[in-house]
């Protein structure tokens, strides 16, 4: 098959890459949030376990959590792209 402009596949080509690079961040990040958002509620979970086991059998009545936010990410990561390039 013969192509008339090889610079326009070339451009579509490179296009497909950004987007798909694009898409590989949102995912990762998506993945990573999710991970440690669990990972910290975990660990907010059992220091307030413990705490409550702690505080005895006497005051079951007023059971109050520690306080405490889950903390979160950055919006916007550091992200380099295909061969180590700066995406802006």
């Amino acid at each position: 098959m013969f192509i008339r402009a090889p610079e326009t596949v070339f451009n579509l080509e490179e296009l497909r890459e950004r987007k798909v690079f694009i898409y590989a961040n949102k995912l990762q990040r998506f993945f990573l949030r999710f991970t440690l958002m669990s990972y910290y509620y975990s660990i907010q979970k059992g220091a307030n376990d413990s705490a409550q086991e702690q505080q005895g059998a006497s005051s079951s009545e007023s059971r109050e959590t520690i306080p405490g936010r889950l903390h979160e990410l950055p919006r916007e990561l550091p992200s380099e792209g295909p061969g180590g390039q700066e995406r802006q």
